[in-house]
């Protein structure tokens, strides 16, 4: 797993445990895709 991965994979769970999800679920790595774009766009764009 590369860095990216593994940092979308970190973010993800954390949303999935903020939700109380066992499990990690496409929505969960949607979101943390889309945090991640948002981190490397800068958040004021």
């Amino acid at each position: 797993m590369n860095h990216i991965q593994l940092r979308v994979t970190k973010v993800a769970r954390t949303i999935a445990d903020l939700e109380n999800a066992t499990d990690v679920s496409g929505n969960h790595i949607g979101e943390a895709i889309q945090y991640r774009s948002l981190d490397r766009e800068g958040w004021l764009g």
